[in-house]
């Protein structure tokens, strides 16, 4: 089980508040939210040593998959320290908080090679309908982006994500006949479709891709009661080849774990290589492989809203 990839919870909470996403169900202390760039010194000096490397090829960090990365006032200086150590960088945002004056930096000092963004809805009532923010804000950061990325010839790749308001509500209402646990009326129209136009109209076809998501439920294990299965773990092969890290240094299961509910060690007080070998670690692994969710607790035990539906 090499760790091929480490996946850094720079920030533990996002100004956005996805119809989606469990985030906002999740209560994260002040002095916990934002990773220090110290903590990610000491973790890309592990795993860039040889004899890391060796059991443990990291080629590869991404950035706050369930957090807003630019909320850390450190973020740059994370981007920078983990580029100094060799390691390619994937970023996610909501693009909300990505000025000009940010993007320049990025672009300038090549601190991404791609970051990827969901666009949720065409109009700004349906997009802050999923996600709570200005829909204007984001696409005029987005377009500026481009031009500076475009006149710069950075090879940075903008990667858009679509789940609208609507999409989302008849999933749910068709998988657990019941409204989405975040749900807030009115409820719009469809509007996907036209929402993939805008995206593309934006992006430039040369370099970056926009798509309509799988509907993935995370925001509902928190409401309700499960669907019967049998399910299995979709994210296997992520748990075990991805280090999911939190600020704290928690090394937790998987993105899926929003919480941070299954952590399996803290890189404060082991190495990540004995993390890695741990008993824990393959305790877990083992039990998702047979599919014994209930020994492994929440949120595993609402593995069903992990499974993706295809809209």
């Amino acid at each position: 089980m090499e760790i091929r990839e480490v996946n850094l919870a720079v920030s533990n909470i996002c100004n956005a508040s996805c119809l989606f996403c469990p985030r906002s169900f999740v209560t994260v202390e002040k002095d916990k939210r934002f990773m220090s760039v110290s903590l990610v010194e000491r973790i890309m000096e592990e795993v860039t040593k040889p004899e890391f490397k060796a059991q443990h090829p990291v080629v590869h960090a991404a950035c706050a998959e369930n957090g807003e990365p630019f909320l850390n006032p450190d973020i740059l200086d994370i981007l920078r320290t983990v580029r100094a150590h060799g390691l390619e960088v994937t970023l996610f945002s909501n693009f909300s908080l990505i000025t000009e004056k940010i993007a320049l930096v990025i672009i300038t000092e090549n601190l991404t090679g791609s970051i990827h963004f969901n666009i949720d809805g065409v109009t700004p009532e349906s997009y802050k309908a999923v996600k709570g923010l200005d829909l204007k804000t984001v696409e005029n950061n987005i377009k500026r982006f481009i031009e500076i990325r475009d006149s710069m010839k950075s090879p940075i790749k903008l990667l858009g994500h679509i789940i609208t308001q609507a999409t989302y509500y008849n999933a749910v209402m068709k998988e657990y006949v019941r409204p989405p646990a975040k749900f807030k009326e009115p409820l719009h129209p469809e509007d996907r479709e036209l929402t993939l136009l805008k995206v593309k109209s934006i992006l430039n076809p040369l370099s970056d891709t926009v798509g309509i998501d799988s509907v993935l439920f995370w925001a509902e294990r928190y409401s309700g009661y499960p669907r019967s299965g049998p399910f299995r773990c979709p994210n296997l092969e992520r748990v075990k080849h991805v280090a999911y890290i939190n600020p704290e240094g928690d090394a937790y299961a998987c993105c899926f774990d929003v919480g941070n509910e299954l952590v399996i060690g803290n890189v404060n007080e082991d190495s990540l290589y004995e993390i890695a070998k741990s008993n824990r670690r393959k305790d877990l692994v083992k039990k998702l492989e047979e599919g014994r969710f209930e020994e492994i607790g929440f949120p595993c035990t609402r593995v069903d809203c992990c499974q993706g539906v295809r809209v």
